[in-house]
């Protein structure tokens, strides 16, 4: 789980004429609209500023009303003719007067603002409160992670906690708007969330929310012991007096709706199912293919895997992934041997700060294996990777886990593009495809490092991208061509996969979570096919190895795959024409 990224409220302020004074260079002028755009934004929604700055100030921002948010309907159409507004905005600029790094933002911006603009056709098929990615999941993590830089902090972080009934409110209404039009979430999911949200405060004494608040505190020496006890007490009442209700509403409701649920299976049951899963799978990935192209790019490289497997089978007896030492029982040990082992084929990035933790009891049994959060643009030290203890990861699983959370993955990609001095407006677009696609090729690259024999860690390699090979089958199957239990049973009996129960498993986890599976896997094979094309442009003034391309990669940065490949020969000559 990366930060939550909220879409662009895109209230813009023209704070100058966009063709301006002629003593004003086009780049100049973008950049400073880019620059007032991304503070005005950031301004609007205080956990968004508190996660992205540490220090507001510097970028503009002297002051902000305290706002959660809201999935208010009127907010949603404000922010559909602001969009179309921002586009307007955004043509005025002399594109092919730009320097190669601000065409490059131009053109993420305005990929992400038509995207976003077709997907609300579709918003009342987004599902603000699924049981893995929902806010009722990722809310109390973002609340108890939030940092007291300051004294100051608490106060605002008192106000927001306050808010968190009302934003609740907000996404009730929303769901009830859902089950009015037939689109309300399965009574599976739904069931699921309320699960999830009884667990939650079923021990609110014991809860995150309480239990953290003293400990961010306790870093505070200027906060004398009363006006700590001050505000402990106004934590535990809002706790107690907003959050435990929120939650209990959201069951309540999710109770109450639960029987208008009129689709159990995947979206291509709903009018216009089809088009959503596709539109959302495109959003999702950051590609353009259509699913017939991506299940035939799925094919191909499912092929590949199973050739790859039958290879290494052939070659000799494949190593058992036992633990190789006691140092990879140590998460932190783990993370500092990965770090220094990638340099051979990965750029050198300042070395920045972390912190393992676990996954709160009352979230463990509904939450990810694990996740990284992302630290703010101005403080590249500030990381945490969480484990999810219920998962129980241990060697290998454990090993490569952390090389999709820390290096070279979410971490280092993160600390990278920090490092890069990546235009700020960028911090507020999210593309799953690329962050975690890179991720899975992380992953996927730890597996020679781990100690093993090369053809058994290739064997091992190639037996996680075939799983996930299978997800993603299942995934395209379930929601695009109307699997059912039947066709699913019948998907994964040749893989060995047949308890009834597993398959139920994998089933809910696709039906709660369309697309999923395919912003992992298919963002994966993206990086794989960008690689093969690098190898078109590295021609001979251009170095040809890995490091080389993942710098290029990384450099380019976050963004969606049609544009990282169209500017892929010219990051080359960019970074390499030069040397």
């Amino acid at each position: 789980m990366k930060k939550v990224k909220f879409y662009l409220l895109l209230l813009l302020i023209f704070f100058f004429p966009l063709t301006g004074c002629g003593t004003v260079s086009p780049d100049t002028a973008f950049e400073d609209w880019c620059n007032h755009t991304f503070a005005s934004e950031l301004s609007q929604n205080t956990l968004n500023l508190h996660y992205t700055l540490q220090h507001p100030e510097n970028y503009g921002i002297k002051s902000a009303s305290v706002s959660l948010g809201s999935f208010d309907l009127a907010e949603q159409e404000k922010m559909l003719i602001n969009k179309k507004v921002y586009l307007s905005a955004l043509s005025s600029f002399d594109y092919n007067a730009l320097s190669l790094e601000n065409r490059l933002t131009y053109d993420i911006l305005a990929y992400d603002l038509n995207q976003s603009l077709a997907d609300t056709e579709f918003f009342f098929y987004e599902e603000p409160l699924g049981s893995v990615t929902g806010m009722q999941a990722e809310l109390p993590i973002l609340l108890s992670e939030y940092r007291f830089y300051t004294g100051a902090d608490i106060p605002v972080y008192l106000n927001l906690l306050s808010q968190v009934d009302d934003y609740f409110d907000s996404i009730l209404a929303f769901e009830e708007e859902k089950s009015k039009q037939g689109l309300f979430m399965s009574k599976q999911a739904a069931q699921a969330v309320i699960e999830q949200c009884e667990d939650f405060i079923e021990n609110p004494s014991q809860n995150m929310l309480v239990t953290t608040f003293r400990n961010r505190m306790e870093n505070l020496s200027q906060l004398n012991p009363r006006l700590k006890e001050s505000y402990q007490q106004q934590n535990d009442n809002i706790f107690y007096g907003s959050i435990v209700p929120a939650y209990e509403e959201i069951i309540s409701t999710l109770s109450r709706l639960v029987d208008t649920s009129q689709n159990q299976n995947g979206l291509c049951y709903l009018p216009k199912g089809k088009e959503v899963y596709e539109a959302k799978v495109q959003s999702l990935v950051g590609c353009q293919r259509t699913i017939a192209e991506i299940k035939s790019l799925i094919q191909h490289y499912y092929k590949e895997d199973l050739l790859a497997l039958k290879s290494c089978l052939e070659k000799g007896e494949i190593t058992s992934p036992v633990l190789m030492d006691t140092a990879k029982e140590n998460p932190n040990a783990i993370l500092s041997s990965l770090a220094q082992k990638i340099q051979a084929d990965f750029p050198k990035i300042p070395m920045e700060t972390y912190q393992v933790k676990y996954v709160d009891d009352s979230l463990k049994d509904h939450i990810s294996p694990a996740f990284y959060l992302t630290p703010p643009i101005d403080n590249a030290a500030d990381n945490v990777i969480y484990i999810n203890p219920a998962m129980e990861l241990k060697d290998l699983s454990l090993f490569t886990t952390l090389a999709h959370e820390g290096y070279p993955g979410h971490l280092y990609q993160t600390v990278f593009a920090v490092s890069k001095d990546t235009a700020p407006i960028r911090s507020l677009l999210s593309f799953g495809g690329y962050t975690e696609g890179w991720a899975t090729y992380g992953e996927m690259y730890s597996y020679g490092l781990y100690g093993l024999d090369a053809n058994s860690a290739d064997y091992y390699m190639h037996s996680n991208a075939l799983n996930l090979s299978l997800y993603a089958i299942a995934d395209i199957g379930i929601h695009y061509d109307g699997w059912q239990m039947a066709q699913l049973t019948e998907f994964f009996s040749p893989y060995g996969i047949t308890d009834k129960s597993s398959i139920e498993s994998i089933q809910t986890a696709i039906l709660e979570n369309p697309g999923n599976y395919l912003k992992y896997y298919v963002g994966y094979l993206e990086f794989l096919e960008l690689k093969e094309k690098a190898q078109g442009v590295s021609y001979s003034e251009y170095p040809s190895d890995l490091k080389a391309f993942h710098n290029v990669i990384l450099s380019i940065g976050e963004a969606p795959f049609p544009i990282i490949e169209k500017y892929l020969p010219e990051y080359y000559s960019f970074l390499y024409s030069s040397k």
